[in-house]
């Protein structure tokens, strides 16, 4: 290189790598059942960029950033995997949805369907969703299941508001309606 005076430079030219796209891959789960928040998002064999990294789930959102390369207590959602090196260079987003897909639903009938004050009639649940592993239960208190019981058939007497819950045994889920 020469100068404005036409002098040479005695300084050798640096070459300047640039590093390696940052990649990486995702470890997840959807939360277990409808209204638990214990989804998670793992990041893993992250490569590329420069070390230190940080971590975000909802894209290059500058307050989103954490250190930790994991995220926990998650609820269904659309969510944004990026990864921040030290310099600040961000990587690829990755969309990942987390779903509910052990959701459960109740329905009822009574039998008959139409009972008297005073009579007693069956209060039939059946559900759907989740694994197709049930048990039933009745109870008077909305949101508290009592005793468990592989049978859809209650007894129980008009003039009372009932629950009926169904649990789905294999993930725990239990969904209720009431009559």
């Amino acid at each position: 290189l020469r100068d404005a005076n036409n002098c040479l430079s005695s300084t050798t030219p640096t070459v300047i790598n640039q590093p390696n796209p940052i990649t990486f891959s995702i470890d997840s789960a959807s939360p277990t059942c409808n209204g638990v928040n214990d989804g998670y998002i793992n990041f893993t064999n992250v490569q590329g960029g420069t070390p230190s990294y940080e971590y975000s789930i909802r894209g290059d959102n500058p307050i989103q950033y954490q250190s930790s390369a994991n995220f926990s207590g998650l609820s269904p959602d659309t969510y944004y995997c990026v990864v921040k090196d030290s310099h600040g260079c961000v990587s690829d987003t990755n969309q990942l949805t987390l779903s509910n897909k052990n959701t459960i639903s109740v329905n009822y009938s009574l039998i008959p369907s139409q009972v008297c004050f005073g009579d007693s009639g069956i209060l039939s649940l059946s559900a759907s969703g989740g694994s197709g592993n049930y048990e039933y239960s009745v109870s008077l208190i909305p949101g508290v299941p009592g005793s468990w019981y592989s049978s859809t058939d209650f007894y129980i007497h008009t003039g009372i508001n009932y629950y009926g819950f169904v649990r789905d045994i294999t993930y725990g889920c239990i969904a209720y309606a009431n009559n």
